[in-house]
Order: C-alpha cells, then sequence, then structure tokens
C-alpha cells in the first residue's frame, strides 16, 4: 500500500479484482513472488509441460531428447538469484573487443549463484591503451556498475590481470594523475572492496576454472608490446661496463642561435646505463617508440612526425648493447651524486659543443623493397622520357626524389595509407603527393575516403554550408516577441509549456499548457502579454499547426501584430 498515494497522484486506477493484499506471496506475471524468492508458479509449469512435441520428419531421437530436457529446465529454478545484501557479493571481470563484461555472483552453499551480467563498452580513450590498461579500466566501470545492486556491500573482484602491480609500476607512464587517483581511491584505498587475480575466466559464463598460475604477466606483456626492445629498464643496471650522459643546449648569443649536443662518459665497457634529462627522449625510447612504428611515424594529421631519421636511427640503435638502461635524470641539478655531477658534465660540453664550428650529417633513406613491379609499356615509356631513374629494387625515381607508382598498385597504396590515418581527400592527396607520383591521385582519394565506413561514422557530413540567417531584434522592449511550445514531464494535466522571448531585453515568459492548439496561444496573448506589455509589433515563430491555424491569424489580424513564419 506504500505505492498507493503516489499512483493516485498520477492518476492511475487500481482494480480490486487484481489487487493482492496482506499476502505472504503473490502471483505475478507467471511468478511466485515472496520474501527474498521468486518461482514458477504450478500454473505456469503445466503450460510449459503440456508444449506439444515436434511433429516434423527432421524430429530425431536425440532432438525429441533434447526438447524434453529443454522443458525440464524451464520448469526449474531461474537462472538469476536475488541478491542477498548479507552476504559477500563477486564480481568476475573480463574485457574483450573494448567491452567491458562481468558477471555478479553469490555464494550459495558450495557454489556460485549468478546475480547480474554486466557489459559496458569502454570509453575512447581507455579503448586505445594496452589490453591490460584495458581490463583496469573494465575493473572500474564494472565496480561502479555492480554497486548499483550490493548497495555498499562486501565486493570479491577477480580478474586475470595483477590490477595492483598494473597500477604501481606502469600506471604512471600511461595514466595521467586525476585517472590514477581515481583508479587508486576505488580500487586499492576501498575497504570493502578485495582484488584477487584468478587463472583464467570462462568467455561463456565468465567464471573461474581450477586453480593455477596466471596465464599471463601483465607487465611483461605490456613491456614486449609497447617497448623498443623487451629487456630495455629504466632503472640502471648495478654493475654496467658503460655509463653514458646525454645533454644538448641551445642558446642565443649576439642575435645567432647556437645548438650543440654531447654525450660524455665516466668509464668504457659493454653494459650501458644512459642518463638523459629530457622527457621527450626517455618517452621516445620506453613508450612511444612502438607506436611511431605502428603509425608508420605520422602524426593523427598524417603530417610526419619532427626528427623522423633520428628517431629511427635511436629504435635502430638501442638493439646494439647487450644489456641497455635508459634513465630519466633531473637536469641542472647540484649535488655530489653521480647522476647530477654526469649531467652537470654533460651540459657544459654541450653548451661548448654550440660553440663549435658546425657538423653536418648526412641523412639516407632506405626504399621499401619489391619482388616484381607492374609497370606497363606506356608507363616505362613516359618515365623514361621524363628523366626517371630506375633504383636497384625495381622502381623508377623522378628528378624530384618522387617514386613513380604503376597504376596497379595506385589503389591498394592510396588504400593502406588511408587506413592508417583517415585523412581526407586534401590532406590525404598532399601526404602521398609528396613522396610518390600516382597517376589519377585525387580521384582515388576521393573515392577511397568516400567508401571508408570508419570515415563515414565519425566525420561529420560534407557539403556546402546553409546560408546565414537574419536575426531580427526589437528596439524596445516586448516590440518583438519569439514564439514557440516544447514539452515538459505532465504535471495536473498539463503536458507542455508556451515560451515567447523578447529579442531586445532576451526577457522570458512560459505558460504551462494542456494542448498545442492555436487557442492556447491566442489566450496567452490576450490575457498575459498584451494586458500586460501592449501589442507587439512581430512574433516569429515556425509554421506548426498552432501558428498557423485561421483562430490565430485572425487574433493577429485584428490586433496588427506582423506574424512572422520560419522553419524548424
Amino acid at each position: 500500500m506504500e505505492y498507493a498515494p503516489p499512483a493516485a497522484e498520477t492518476r492511475y486506477r487500481v482494480s480490486w479484482k487484481k489487487a493482492q493484499l496482506c499476502r505472504k506471496q503473490v502471483q505475478y506475471l507467471g511468478f511466485v513472488i515472496s520474501k527474498g524468492q521468486w518461482a514458477l508458479s504450478t500454473e505456469q509449469k503445466k503450460i510449459i509441460t503440456s508444449l506439444p512435441q515436434p511433429t516434423s520428419q527432421i524430429a530425431l531421437q536425440d532432438q525429441e531428447h533434447t526438447f524434453q530436457q529443454l522443458k525440464s529446465s524451464l520448469g526449474q529454478a531461474p537462472a538469476l538469484g536475488l541478491p542477498d545484501a548479507e552476504r559477500p557479493f563477486h564480481l568476475f571481470i573480463h574485457e574483450r573487443d573494448k567491452v567491458a563484461l562481468g558477471l555478479l555472483a553469490q555464494t550459495v552453499g558450495p557454489r556460485l549463484r549468478p546475480i547480474a551480467y554486466l557489459s559496458k563498452k569502454l570509453d575512447p580513450v581507455a579503448a586505445d591503451w594496452p589490453p591490460c590498461l584495458q581490463a583496469l579500466a573494465a575493473t572500474e566501470i564494472l565496480i561502479k556498475e555492480a554497486d548499483k545492486l550490493t548497495l555498499g556491500q562486501r565486493l570479491i573482484v577477480k580478474v586475470p590481470h595483477s590490477v595492483t602491480t598494473l597500477m604501481n609500476s606502469q600506471g604512471p607512464r600511461w595514466l595521467s594523475n586525476a585517472w590514477l587517483t581515481q583508479y587508486q581511491g576505488l580500487l586499492l584505498e576501498n575497504p570493502r572492496i578485495s582484488l584477487e587475480t584468478v587463472h583464467a575466466l570462462n568467455p561463456a559464463t565468465f567464471l573461474p576454472s581450477e586453480e593455477g598460475d596466471p596465464e599471463h604477466d601483465c607487465i611483461e606483456v605490456i613491456n614486449e608490446i609497447y617497448a623498443t626492445r623487451p629487456d630495455l629498464r629504466d632503472s640502471p643496471h648495478p654493475n654496467p661496463d658503460l655509463t653514458l650522459y646525454t645533454d644538448g643546449s641551445s642558446f642565443l648569443r649576439d642575435g645567432k642561435r647556437h645548438m650543440g649536443y654531447t654525450v660524455t662518459t665516466t668509464d668504457e665497457g659493454g653494459k650501458v646505463n644512459i642518463y638523459t634529462d629530457s622527457r621527450y627522449d626517455f618517452a621516445t625510447v620506453h613508450i612511444h617508440g612502438a607506436i611511431y612504428k605502428e603509425r608508420v611515424l605520422l602524426t593523427v594529421e598524417g603530417k610526419t612526425i619532427k626528427d623522423k631519421q633520428e628517431i629511427l636511427e635511436l629504435l635502430q640503435t638501442i638493439w646494439l648493447p647487450q644489456q641497455v638502461a635508459v634513465i630519466h635524470c633531473q637536469g641542472h641539478r647540484r649535488g655530489n651524486e653521480p647522476s647530477a655531477i654526469g649531467n652537470q658534465l654533460a651540459d657544459t660540453m654541450a653548451k661548448s659543443a654550440a660553440m663549435g664550428s658546425p657538423t653536418e650529417l648526412l641523412l639516407v633513406t632506405d626504399t621499401t623493397t619489391t619482388s616484381f613491379l607492374w609497370y606497363t609499356k606506356e608507363e616505362l615509356r613516359w618515365a623514361k622520357s621524363e628523366g626517371a631513374n630506375r633504383l636497384p629494387q625495381g622502381w623508377w625515381q623522378l628528378p624530384d626524389k618522387r617514386l613513380f607508382i604503376p597504376a596497379l598498385l595506385g589503389p591498394e597504396v592510396t588504400a593502406e595509407n588511408h587506413k592508417l590515418t583517415h585523412l581526407g581527400k586534401t590532406a590525404l592527396e598532399g601526404l602521398l603527393a609528396k613522396n610518390f607520383y600516382i597517376s589519377r591521385l585525387s580521384a582515388l582519394c576521393r573515392s577511397i575516403g568516400e567508401r571508408c565506413l570508419t570515415c563515414a561514422k565519425n566525420n561529420p557530413k560534407s557539403g556546402p554550408s546553409p546560408t546565414p540567417g537574419i536575426q531580427r531584434s526589437g528596439t524596445a522592449p516586448f516590440e518583438d516577441l519569439k514564439v514557440d511550445f516544447t514539452d515538459m514531464t505532465n504535471c495536473h494535466g498539463t503536458k507542455y509549456l508556451l515560451v515567447l522571448v523578447c529579442t531586445y531585453s532576451g526577457w522570458v515568459e512560459a505558460f504551462p499548457t494542456r494542448t498545442e492548439k492555436s487557442h492556447e496561444v491566442a489566450k496567452v496573448l490576450l490575457r498575459e502579454i498584451i494586458s500586460r506589455y501592449g501589442i507587439p509589433l512581430s512574433i516569429h515563430s515556425d509554421n506548426g499547426p498552432a501558428f498557423i491555424a485561421e483562430l490565430l491569424q485572425t487574433v493577429t489580424r485584428a490586433t496588427g501584430i506582423n506574424w512572422r513564419l520560419h522553419r524548424a
């Protein structure tokens, strides 16, 4: 009966024939519901068990057995149970295809009984993280969803990843301070949440298999995928054979820019520790190097990243030492520590190098090779007429250093570059034209961009912009008005709101109405607007039925109001 007053206020009628009052159990939609329990009613079980068997010719014996088993299962207890706030909850989490999947369960006797199935898509930022960190985001999302059912009770979270180790070791590298603080507060500092690492999760039921060691090491997976080499360290080797300190210097003197860099050493040998005070260099080696190679050293806008050749050389030479550690140290720090002394020495030598004579470096680029190139006779004839040179790999290079791409490979090259960057027609054409000569490049870029499903889903609709309209404004209060209807929550029979805005002062008048008809507008104009503010010179509205009706137009003609209609 506690729901009767709200039902009466919203004008719902209660049927006394259907009311089930003062009973320990009630029937609803074929179920018998009592305190903390629900089950199929006897009538519902009879309907299920009396279902006829299939009579088609393909109803074999095994299908008949399956049919009988299905009827028996439908007559048993439901798969999902009701949550019991007095028992702890178990949340099994799995991440697949950038979607957080989970199962909330409680212990009933020796087994776990499912309470709810949970699923939610990761946000765009977390979806681009490494797989193990995506599981961290999935854990945070599903815990918030499970809290709607657990009501603050103890929650045991089981994931196939080492969440605590991930946050302590990889968190500061990949997560901002805001994300890290949020995850620590929810996962590590929350006394009612316990994190457990399980051996494996069944993709169908999300329940753990038999106990055992974890299938993978999260730190090892991230290092192998996103580090430039698996054994690269960010802490010094205990007994290095070689210690290097790097630094650069750039300053103005007498209006002239001086730049230089240096590498100094205090030891000689093989195993190397490299110290740098540049966060850019440190992040390139430890984090961004693999991402640069995956994106073909292009930015999000499709432009070549700065220092492309130097980054390529760095990613290659990082494999030369037998063991290497790249350590970040604070720049311009004073003290007697070895890292501070080495950084000061590198800084001094870099300034000396900047004042010395410049050194010219020759950068040699490599060219992609292929075992066969499909040049037609006409293309070979054209290439020779343009003065192109044949490279050892089989390509033809034009005098402006661009590679001549055969017409047969043009669509493939254009499509692959568009797939990596998803640039528009003009940007993609400019990017390819710098390094390649492709016949009908403009038409290829336009055609491939129009057929790209990803671009069609995410890019705004192209086409000419509409002509900007003229916003009229009055010269005095309530001389010019704009009027329109909007919906509102039903309250005592009023479901709409008539809104009038003065274009001169911005003053708003709003009146609740029962309908969206013209007599409502006429009544408000005569009783509220004209009687209080006088007759307006003009009113603007869309061409809705309430504003083009004959009744309202008759009122405006009688009062001399100029009613202007526009498209919604």
